[in-house]
C-alpha cells in the first residue's frame, strides 16, 4: 500500500512538471486538437505500440498540427492522442491490450516500464494486461495490477468496473486529501470529477 500511495503522490507531482503538449493537449475538452505542431521525440526506452481497427480512428503525435486520419495499422508512441471518431479501435502496446469503444479518447503519457498509464478523456475503454498499467480519469489514478477492467467516461462521470484482477485507485480530494481504494473482481467505482468523490458500488 505504501508503494501505491508513493507512487499516486509522484505521479501527481511529476504530472505538473511536464510543460507545452501535456499541458496544452490535456486542458481541451474535446479531442487535442492543436494549431501548431510539438518537435517533441518520445523517450528511446519508451514501448511502441501498434493500433488498428474499423471506422474512423485519428491520431496525433507531437509532430502533428492537428489530428489525422488513420486507415492502416499504425505505431502509437509516448505523447500520442487517439480518438476513435467513430468505429472501434484496438492498442496493443507489450502485454496490454486495450480496447476503444467509439467515442473514446486517450493521451499516452508515460510508455516506460514499469510505471505505464495513459489518460483517459471521454467514452468506453476496456484494459487487459499481464503488468501494471494505470490510468488517470478524472482526478483519479486508477491503476490495474493485472486482469481486465473496463472505464467508461461521461462527462465529468468516469466507472471503473474491474473483470479481473485488482485495481487500486488513488483519487485527490478538493481539500487535497489523497485517499486510495481497492477493488477486486465484480466491483464498480464512480468517479465524480465535479466533487471530486469516489464512490464504491
Amino acid at each position: 500500500m505504501k508503494q501505491i500511495i508513493l507512487y499516486i503522490i509522484c505521479f501527481f507531482v511529476g504530472a505538473g512538471s511536464v510543460i507545452g503538449v501535456r499541458y496544452y493537449l490535456t486542458q481541451s475538452s474535446r479531442p487535442f486538437l492543436t494549431d501548431a505542431p510539438f518537435f517533441i521525440n518520445a523517450p528511446s526506452q519508451a514501448l511502441v505500440g501498434r493500433v488498428s481497427g474499423t471506422g474512423t480512428i485519428k491520431l496525433q503525435s507531437p509532430h502533428d498540427a492537428a489530428f489525422r486520419e488513420i486507415t492502416s495499422e499504425t505505431s502509437i508512441k509516448q505523447l500520442d492522442a487517439l480518438f476513435i471518431e467513430k468505429g472501434e479501435g484496438t492498442v496493443t502496446i507489450g502485454e496490454t491490450m486495450i480496447s476503444m469503444e467509439e467515442g473514446s479518447e486517450l493521451f499516452f503519457e508515460h510508455l516506460i516500464l514499469p510505471n505505464m498509464f495513459v489518460r483517459q478523456r471521454s467514452g468506453v475503454v476496456t484494459y487487459e494486461t499481464k503488468t501494471p498499467w494505470s490510468v488517470r480519469a478524472q482526478r483519479s489514478l486508477v491503476t490495474l495490477e493485472k486482469g481486465t477492467m473496463e472505464i467508461s467516461i461521461d462527462g465529468m462521470t468516469a466507472t471503473i468496473n474491474v473483470k479481473e484482477g485488482d485495481v487500486h485507485i488513488g483519487n485527490i480530494d478538493e481539500d487535497n486529501n489523497t485517499t486510495t481504494y481497492t477493488l477486486s473482481k465484480g466491483d464498480r467505482a464512480v468517479v465524480n470529477g465535479t466533487l471530486q468523490t469516489v464512490v464504491i458500488r
